[in-house]
């Protein structure tokens, strides 16, 4: 169980980023409240009740002390991401594991593309917008 986390905050909520894993192993997935959000792998516990019950869970399992100092790193903004994120589902063991499966195949994917087309000419790119893209691509 990690020791240290990230806090978001901007000028309105703040928010604690755990992983799903680490909510399922502390028993709390299914009781996180959906003024959470989520963003694949990640939860980010809103701050008034969910971080709260993630540090009663976390205290209780690692049998440390939470102290903001010492386990927590804050980053500041004017106006987070986070709150375009989707509101926090649970997701049971299996899906989570379907979840990084298919993020692995398609992350696999995509960097294979990536450096295909790192590695193509002017002339090779041109001639792959021509056949994929729509409208066409005039030199």
């Amino acid at each position: 169980m990690r020791n240290k986390f990230d806090f978001y905050s901007d000028a309105g909520h703040g928010w604690l980023k755990v992983s799903r894993a680490e909510l399922l192993a502390l028993g709390i997935a299914t009781t996180i409240s959906n003024c959470s959000y989520a963003f694949g792998e990640w939860a980010f516990l809103e701050e008034d009740d969910d971080f709260s019950q993630f540090v009663t869970a976390w205290e209780a399992k690692t049998g440390l002390a939470w102290s903001m100092a010492d386990n927590v790193r804050e980053h500041t903004s004017n106006h987070s991401s986070i709150r375009g994120y989707a509101g926090y589902t649970p997701l049971s063991e299996v899906e989570l594991t379907e979840m990084r499966s298919l993020a692995g195949r398609m992350r696999t994917i995509f960097s294979r593309q990536a450096r295909i087309i790192s590695s193509a000419s002017l002339t090779q790119l041109r001639e792959w917008a021509r056949a994929h893209l729509t409208p066409p691509v005039t030199a």
